[in-house]
């Protein structure tokens, strides 16, 4: 955390005005809107490119990544911590259930799809009303982050929406709702896209991921797959399809271990073991997240032994692998291929993979160095501190919004 909320200074003064600057400054990868009305450049070009839904949809879940991991730097994620449950009776604890410990929260940051606008926006009111004075600034700051962090032509669309809300379900709670159920629209075409986004993964697996990097695939299909489980039509094949992506992989400890894991996936279904039709989203979810979790502690693993090493030049992390030059598949060679052998198409391979060879070896131009392949150790959405959501509402009424 780079500013506790208790460390922002006194109201109005300069280290305060600078610690606020720095939460609210807007990310430099915005939430894209809808296609057609993507900010343009003067050359009439969109200034971030996104080709489909999916390209979109994907790009937002990495920006909301990094817009949570923000948030938890400048200490303002409690303000998104929301009660399941409200019951609609005067007393402000007895609508939340504050007394009892146990009771259930969302974090709107990361299951923004779980609640209806109208719950949100009545946390909002008595958010508004109750809270201490220093989670009503986190509560304003979130409003300008999010803000600063659209599209231009997104911002005006979600503007036009807040500014027809009454003035107590205004704040940054709510505006972020707003923002998100905008951003992730799910339409029919939208969970079409998503289900072929872990379709095609399944086909082409980590090889098609920059440097096989284990953490940006699963952060993104932990996204896609919580978007489909709150319209609940998160299946069980899209485990199968991301397990077997896993496996199309150039690292043999990392391929080996999802192998096994698809193995025992596909007994324990034909045995009865595990009836994967039957799984619920909900249930396939946390099997997804659970491979993810897997996923990115192996790769971890595997990266601090220095044992991730793809083939290709030593130390450009060349994103290549080995195929069949009689197929074109990536899980076998072609002395193991199965189909008959085309001997013109496994000499065109092998005569390219031998000129690539020499290329690297000093006859061209080598290869250019890239990003860089290691993991980003990003904060996942989480609740986030230690002091209970209920503890900050408070029998006082909060400043004005400053």
């Amino acid at each position: 955390m780079l500013v506790c909320k208790e460390d922002r200074g006194a109201p109005g003064s300069k280290i305060f005005v600078a610690n606020r600057a720095a939460a609210t400054l807007g990310l430099t990868v915005k939430f894209l809107g809808s296609i057609h009305l993507q900010s343009k450049n003067a050359a009439g070009e969109h200034m971030q490119k996104a080709n489909n839904i999916q390209d979109q949809f994907v790009s937002n879940l990495d920006v909301m990544s990094k817009l949570v991991e923000h948030v938890k730097q400048y200490d303002m994620l409690l303000p998104l911590q929301v009660p399941e449950v409200y019951h609609d009776v005067v007393n402000v604890e007895a609508r939340w259930d504050m007394g009892n410990p146990d009771r259930d929260i969302v974090d709107l940051s990361t299951h923004w799809g779980k609640l209806w606008a109208e719950h949100v926006y009545r946390w909002q009111r008595d958010f508004n009303g109750y809270c201490f004075d220093v989670d009503h600034i986190s509560n304003v700051m979130l409003k300008d982050l999010m803000a600063n962090s659209l599209d231009p032509e997104l911002k005006k669309q979600v503007d036009k929406k807040y500014k027809l809300l009454d003035g107590y379900k205004k704040g940054g709670i709510s505006y972020l709702k707003l923002a998100v159920d905008q951003i992730f629209k799910m339409s029919s075409m939208a969970e079409d896209s998503l289900k072929s986004f872990i379709k095609e993964f399944g086909k082409q697996g980590l090889a098609k991921i920059p440097h096989e990097n284990v953490r940006t695939i699963a952060t993104q299909m932990d996204g896609v797959a919580e978007r489909l489980s709150d319209s609940n039509v998160l299946r069980s094949e899209s485990l199968t399809q991301y397990i077997t992506g896993l496996t199309i992989c150039s690292v043999a400890p990392f391929k080996a271990v999802f192998m096994q894991r698809l193995t025992n996936l596909t007994y324990r279904d034909a045995t009865g073991d595990v009836t994967l039709s039957c799984m619920s989203s909900s249930k396939v979810l946390a099997k997804i997240n659970e491979v993810s979790t897997a996923g990115k502690a192996i790769y971890d693993h595997l990266h601090a032994g220095n044992k991730w090493n793809l083939p290709g030049k030593p130390g450009l992390h060349a994103n290549t692998v080995s195929k069949c030059d009689n197929c074109g598949a990536l899980d076998h060679i072609s002395p193991k291929c199965s189909k008959p052998c085309d001997e013109d198409r496994c000499k065109k391979a092998r005569d390219a993979r031998a000129q690539a060879k020499k290329d690297a070896d000093g006859g061209g131009r080598g290869g250019r160095g890239g990003r860089g392949g290691g993991a980003r150790r990003g904060g996942g959405a989480g609740r986030g501190g230690d002091q209970a959501p209920w503890v900050m509402m408070l029998q006082r009424k909060a400043p004005t919004l400053l």
